[in-house]
């Protein structure tokens, strides 16, 4: 019974160790290459004072020590968790509220062909990059967005 309820859990815990590593990789490239290319100089010891570097670099550490945190710590950030996508949720749609388009069609122009061009690269690399029927899925949605 263990083993087919490890069978079938494996591919979920593939799946968001594939989604960890990318939220890492993505972060550090934001806000290292990001702030950088977007300032026009690149200063390490600015890139340094980046909070989402060093909760990445202890996130790893934790990882690859195999350290386990106290009950207290996993109960406090279960619940930060909890109401992350709902705090995200309320600033987008305050966000969206705030926003004034004001060409419709030049705005248009530019936003299809970039929704277009990015599901058609998740589309052609979802097959030579992953093998299984759920990764698959996974890799097109997030290579698109």
């Amino acid at each position: 019974m263990l083993a087919a309820v490890l069978t079938v859990a494996a591919p979920v815990f593939v799946i968001a160790a594939l989604g960890m590593a990318y939220f890492f990789v993505n972060s550090i490239s934001q806000y290292t290459l990001g702030l950088a290319i977007s300032s026009g100089h690149f200063h390490p010891a600015q890139r340094l004072k980046q909070p989402v570097i060093w909760a990445v670099l202890v996130v790893v550490t934790v990882l690859a020590t195999d350290v386990s945190m106290p009950r207290w710590f996993n109960a406090t950030t279960s619940i930060l968790g909890g109401l992350t996508i709902p705090a995200m949720l309320l600033m987008l749609g305050t966000s969206l509220a705030n926003l004034n388009i004001a060409a419709v069609r030049e705005t248009l122009s530019i936003a299809a062909p970039r929704l277009g061009f990015g599901f058609g690269f998740g589309l052609s690399t979802r097959e030579p990059l992953h093998k299984s029927q759920k990764l698959r899925g996974t890799g097109t949605w997030a290579l698109t967005f």
